[in-house]
């Protein structure tokens, strides 16, 4: 699971960047679409393995360590993008990007407008709104679909991408209720939410604010990946997945994910189909080879560091650099997003991930033998879900 959100993490990125000499790796909304998925699947797991989410206790540190697996990434890029911004203006006297966007335009700013943008920056939640406000003369004004206006609310954003992170924080709110749903239950959320999608594109509702980015709709791709993670908690509990099985299946998936660009016919939900069924397997290779959680602990951060690496290497690149070619620009942009998440990973999330899974200790299910419950504890603590999502348009 783990090189599978490394991939989908880098193929955001590349939607941003520009494609390496043609070569994306995945549909970047797909990716997205993922994510969704996968976060299903190990919110599933975890609630059901590492919290009792039937007491407002179990719930409460369920919550406070999600947000802790949340914002604290999320505040520190974004006081490092600051911190560079400042730099840069600083050094070069360049101001770009939301630097530019809050000295032209927050003297106009209603207050409803300033409260909105500075709550977005904070909290995360709200900032898919984007999608249906657009900005004109100080205010918001409510439309269908954004993406023509200028300036897009987004400017004004520091990690704009961070729209699927908000979808993320609203599905932690409610994945502890659902979690103890029957399954019928489930699987008519989510037929009803293709059928709400399938209601919004006949009426021309087929921006990517509806397409990817509505809640309502989005959400039966999250109760998807739950519904996968209990078909493994079935067949876990009767039989081992032999380690040959698991690696064959993920390997299938992985190989289609990279030829994706090139295969119409997986440009579609048909897709996803392919990805729940695959999930149990991608996960059991997660909990057996070290290297792959690995790589998934660099997804977080190379969604939230993507653009603002992207933005960076074009000010360097024309100051020093001069006319580049745009593939090899990309892959520079791309090896210093994965080098930059690296050494996030190592000196400030490892440290701070420790302490947090101290943190729940207290809230594991007490029924479970030590010895089992030991091995769950660090599967789950090596897998912990955040979203690498993409900001197509505005990420």
């Amino acid at each position: 699971m783990g090189t599978f959100r490394f991939l989908l993490a880098l193929s955001v990125a590349l939607s941003h960047f520009g494609t390496v000499w043609g070569y994306h790796i995945m549909n970047a909304r797909m990716a997205v679409q993922c994510f969704y998925m996968i976060s299903g699947f190990l919110i599933s797991f975890v609630l059901s393995q590492k919290y009792d989410a039937s007491t407002a206790d179990g719930r409460r540190l369920f919550y406070s360590n999600r947000a802790l697996r949340i914002f604290v990434p999320y505040w520190s890029f974004c006081l490092i993008i600051l911190g560079i911004h400042a730099l840069i203006y600083l050094t070069l006297g360049i101001r770009f990007g939301v630097d530019t966007a809050f000295v032209q335009y927050w003297s106009e700013m209603t207050l409803v407008t300033r409260v909105y943008v500075l709550f977005s920056n904070i909290i995360i939640l709200t900032h898919e709104w984007s999608m249906w406000l657009v900005y004109e003369s100080g205010a918001m004004i409510p439309v269908w679909d954004s993406l023509s206006h200028s300036p897009h609310l987004s400017s004004f954003q520091i990690i704009p991408q961070a729209w699927s992170v908000s979808l993320e924080l609203m599905f932690y709110a409610i994945a502890p209720f659902l979690v103890r749903r029957h399954w019928l239950t489930l699987l008519a959320v989510i037929v009803a939410t293709y059928v709400l999608r399938s209601v919004a594109l006949a009426y021309g509702l087929n921006g990517s604010g509806f397409v990817y980015r509505f809640f309502p709709i989005e959400i039966g791709l999250f109760l998807a990946g739950m519904l996968s993670h209990r078909v493994y908690a079935y067949v876990t509990s009767r039989t081992v997945i032999r380690s040959s099985v698991s690696l064959s299946i993920s390997a299938a998936l992985i190989a289609l994910v990279l030829v994706q660009q090139f295969v119409d016919s997986l440009d579609n939900h048909k897709f996803y189909i392919l990805v729940v069924v695959a999930l149990p397997a991608l996960f059991e290779v997660s909990r057996r080879l070290r290297l792959d959680r690995w790589l998934g602990e660099l997804s977080y951060p190379i969604y939230l560091v993507h653009l603002s690496v992207l933005s960076f290497g074009q000010i360097i690149a024309a100051a020093a650099i001069g006319s580049i070619d745009r593939s090899f620009l990309t892959l520079a942009v791309v090896a210093g997003t994965v080098l930059l998440s690296i050494a996030y990973v190592h000196w400030i999330d490892g440290p701070f991930e420790r302490w947090r899974q101290q943190r729940r200790a207290v809230s594991v299910k007490p029924d479970r033998p030590s010895g089992t419950l030991s091995k769950l504890q660090r599967a789950a603590s090596a897998m912990q879900p955040t979203m690498a999502t993409a900001h197509l348009g505005s990420a």
